[in-house]
């Protein structure tokens, strides 16, 4: 039997299929990438924007071209949020909500007659990167008026420390360099867990597991620990810290129901910088949410101007079902949300590469991702700073999934260009 994971959206997303397939590899089952090779099919969804929604389907009607024969499991949030067109799609059977979806290695191995001899695989990684995404929190106790996460997945609930120890020491074992820690809100991890917070479970990778280094994925800015800036002491820590904004009006986030103003976001943003030299700063921003005036988005668009950001993520403003802004008088026309995602995207564009100026001449830690041999022998090296930047370099040795300190000496908009010592 052959197996394929596959998953749309978030990084939560993508980790949950990783530990879904190291589950099945346990048990003697062969993951595959090749969609038509495969018996089985197991796609998580996303639902977060129209856009996602859309994807999802068009990703079920893609491998169904490619493989109408395999059995093919939809999870997600989309298949949780609207299981009655998904289960029109495939056997009702095989939908599985965001509840049920640990089950899903359960529903594949059940049938143990129409499986190989079970053989346990301890030493061969579900999917062969230098990069890991790992699972630590799920759900959201927030009710951001735009979101339909919290309904798609429910309250917020931790991993407990000991489990994320032992799934990270797994990744290492398996080579991986770098694990990125995903969750729904992990600003609220530990509150479900005696003793427990984000800063207790970093301390306890940097103790007891021997990754290189650790990521965070986006992390809501409010309630962090007041202790958790203080580990970026430890060059293990990926200087690199994704706070979403939203907006840089007040008013607009009164109406989003976030819970922070663009003073107390200020005061977070400085304390980050103060704290760990170097670090990119990146967010996420709304364009055109219901009652967005053009005072309004002006500013927000100020703010932004003026903040210390390295990347950012622009989102046209999405109704979503379910949640309490699709009700929201005001809405803007679409040809004003289109303009005012150009004009923001524009400001991000020239932060971006504001950013990847500054590190010129200057040396980064660089996780090799991929190397290419060249006809001349060398190889070519692409990979990932510690502050999420794209780099390039060529050398006489592959590097790859190896972690290398490179003097940066080019910038051409998109990616660095690095030297190595030789």
């Amino acid at each position: 039997m052959k197996v394929s994971v596959d998953s749309i959206g978030c990084r939560l997303n993508q980790a949950e299929m990783r530990s879904l397939g190291w589950q099945l590899e346990e048990n003697g089952v062969e993951l595959t990438q090749d969609f038509e090779e495969s018996d089985i099919i197991v796609l998580n969804t996303c639902t977060v924007t129209a856009k996602a929604a859309a994807d999802s389907r068009g990703r079920i009607r893609a491998i169904r071209k490619k493989n109408p024969s395999a059995r093919l499991i939809i999870t997600g949030c989309w298949a949780t949020m609207e299981s009655d067109v998904a289960a029109r799609l495939v056997k009702p059977e095989d939908v599985v909500s965001n509840n049920n979806k640990a089950s899903i290695a359960d529903l594949i191995l059940k049938d143990r007659k129409s499986l190989p001899a079970i053989t346990p695989v301890t030493d061969k990684p579900a999917f062969r990167r230098t990069r890991a995404f790992v699972k630590v929190q799920d759900g959201c106790n927030s009710h951001c008026a735009y979101c339909i996460t919290t309904i798609a997945r429910g309250r917020s609930t931790s991993v407990p420390v000991a489990h994320v120890v032992d799934q990270v020491e797994r990744e290492v074992k398996a080579g991986v360099k770098e694990v990125v820690l995903t969750g729904v809100q992990l600003n609220s991890y530990g509150r479900d867990l005696a003793d427990s917070d984000l800063t207790t479970l970093i301390r306890a990778l940097l103790a007891y597991t021997d990754i290189p280094r650790i990521r965070l994925s986006s992390i809501e800015p409010w309630n962090l620990p007041d202790t958790l800036f203080e580990l970026w002491k430890s060059p293990r820590l990926c200087r690199h810290l994704h706070l979403p904004l939203q907006s840089g009006s007040n008013e607009t986030l009164q109406r989003m129901r976030r819970p922070y103003t663009t003073e107390q976001y200020t005061q977070l943003l400085q304390h980050a910088l103060q704290a760990i030299p170097g670090v990119a700063i990146s967010t996420d921003i709304i364009t055109g949410f219901p009652g967005e005036t053009a005072e309004e988005f002006e500013a927000s668009l100020a703010f932004v101007e003026q903040s210390a950001f390295a990347h950012g993520h622009v989102f046209s403003y999405s109704p979503r079902p379910h949640t309490a802004a699709q009700a929201f008088p005001g809405r803007v026309t679409e040809r004003i949300v289109k303009e005012r995602t150009h004009r923001m995207r524009a400001v991000i564009h020239q932060k971006q590469e504001l950013f990847r100026r500054s590190a010129l001449n200057t040396e980064l830690e660089v996780l090799w991702e991929r190397a290419v041999q060249t006809p001349e022998g060398s190889w070519l090296l692409s990979g990932w700073s510690d502050t999420y930047l794209r780099a390039l370099a060529e050398s006489s040795v592959n590097h790859s999934n190896q972690i290398s300190r490179v003097l940066i000496v080019d910038s051409d908009g998109k990616t660095l260009t690095g030297r190595l010592p030789e």
